[in-house]
């Protein structure tokens, strides 16, 4: 990981400007052209850090004196604790490029190590590992290296438009809307007309639409229909007549008494398919057989003259 910016906190105790300032931290090609000895390097992310004061910062990627990356957070917010992490791409390192990392402060305080105190560090993710004579590469401010010398800059802001932050830059106009598009029209005849409330359905029924109208059109809060049409009426079947056969003849006027034989047993519901039972025949008189033949009376005699003995 490359580390710009102070990452050795060489200014502790430094005191910030009140207002707005700016502080500028430049890391020379020299440094990147003596560790990648003409094997580039891609960057994977950037961590940009401050503290409380800290209100904007960006980390420059410059290519033959032109800004060839930009990394920024435009609004920095200390509740981000560990560093805004910048959404962006990879992008490459070419030996010769350097960097310029800028932190922006807003009533700053002393540079330091606490978190009531100031910071300035771009952490920069690389790979692959870069070493040169058993040094990675790095590029902090205070290093003494003649190579990786980082040069600084502050200066005091006069206001907000010297952040040059990008977001904003219209000054809160929003550009002017444009016209309404004309209407389109169309040489094609089968194409469907425009609607016009002042026309009748027979009227608007041309073009692509049905030339033929409603024979009636319901009116509003009317009773519904109480026939249907003349194409339905002769597509239903025909109901079905029902005979006195198919229906139940007669209910039981009472019903039997436990112990009683009926006198009369209800005709089942049904069809002539349906088999009505018989009626029982009333108990014979031993008696009455007895007077009607006279070898049964004999019998009966002889019995009764037996059982007396």
């Amino acid at each position: 990981m490359l580390e710009l910016g102070g990452p050795l906190v060489r200014l502790n105790g430094e005191t910030i400007s009140k207002g707005l300032s700016k502080y500028e931290f430049t890391c020379p090609g020299t440094c990147s052209g003596f560790f990648l000895a003409q094997r580039p390097v891609t960057v994977i992310s950037e961590s940009l850090h401050m503290h409380q004061t800290g209100v904007r910062m960006t980390n420059e990627l410059i290519r033959d004196n032109e800004v060839v990356h930009h990394s920024k957070v435009d609004v920095f917010d200390f509740e981000e604790q560990g560093g805004f992490l910048v959404p962006q791409g990879p992008f490459t390192v070419k030996p010769g490029d350097a960097f310029r990392t800028s932190c922006y402060y807003r009533d700053g305080v002393e540079f330091g190590l606490s978190s009531q105190e100031e910071m300035c560090i771009a952490y920069v993710l690389y790979y692959p590992a870069i070493s040169n004579f058993g040094f990675t590469w790095q590029c902090p401010y205070g290093l003494g290296a003649p190579i990786c010398n980082q040069e600084l800059e502050s200066m005091d802001l006069a206001g907000d438009t010297d952040l040059n932050r990008v977001f904003g830059s219209s000054g809160g106009v929003c550009p002017a809307a444009s016209s309404a598009p004309s209407a389109r029209t169309t040489d094609n005849p089968s194409a469907a007309p425009a609607f016009d409330p002042t026309l009748s359905p027979t009227e608007a029924n041309t073009g692509s639409f049905p030339t033929e109208p409603p024979s009636q059109m319901p009116v509003s809060g009317s009773p519904p229909p109480t026939s249907l049409p003349t194409d339905v009426q002769e597509s239903s079947p025909p109901p079905t007549e029902t005979t006195d056969e198919s229906s139940p003849t007669r209910a039981p006027t009472q019903m039997p008494v436990s112990g009683s034989i009926p006198t009369e047993i209800p005709t089942q519901a049904g069809g002539d398919d349906t088999p009505t039972p018989p009626s029982p025949k009333p108990p014979t008189n031993v008696v009455d057989s007895a007077t009607q033949n006279p070898g049964v009376g004999m019998l009966l005699c002889i019995t009764i003259l037996l059982a007396l003995l």
